[in-house]
């Protein structure tokens, strides 16, 4: 399978790298920095861009199986405008995508509704914005129906 993983170096980019790379598939790994990590495997295909940039988004991903984001954007509005550019870019590629992101808008068991982001014992307040950046990300993903996608929702404190 050949995978592209924008947010390569980061804490589950490099994860999900490892792990595709001992499965056998063919990584194209995609930071923002030029610089190749010195961990990268040597065999990975290392590549500059940006999800919140179309057209580094159709070149890098056209042809490959999936995609997937591991990026972690800053604030709401910033993951509204880089989730909104890397679905334009995927919707002129086709390429199926696997966004990793965030648990806020899971609900908590036995507490009426009430979610990850505004319960204390999975995200602490220092965090929340983290989660609120999360939730907009999943919102935009709600929305889109040109994609063939897929939102994962790890733990709050992976």
């Amino acid at each position: 399978m050949n995978i592209t993983i924008f947010g390569a170096t980061g804490k589950v980019g490099s994860r999900v790298i490892a792990e595709a790379v001992s499965r056998g598939h063919a990584v194209t790994a995609v930071a923002r920095k030029s610089d190749r990590p010195d961990s990268l495997p040597t065999d990975v295909d290392f590549r500059t861009g940006d999800i919140g940039n179309i057209d580094d988004v159709i070149s890098l991903s056209g042809g490959q199986d999936v995609v997937i984001n591991a990026t972690r954007p800053a604030d709401a509005q910033d993951a509204v405008l880089t989730t909104r550019e890397f679905m334009n870019g995927l919707a002129q590629t086709q390429v199926r995508t696997l966004i990793v992101g965030g648990a806020a808008g899971l609900t908590v068991p036995g507490m009426g509704g009430k979610t990850v982001l505004d319960d204390p014992r999975y995200l602490a307040p220092a965090y929340r914005h983290v989660g609120e950046a999360s939730l907009a990300q999943y919102r935009v993903c709600i929305d889109e129906h040109r994609v063939d996608w897929t939102y994962l929702s790890p733990p709050a404190s992976l």
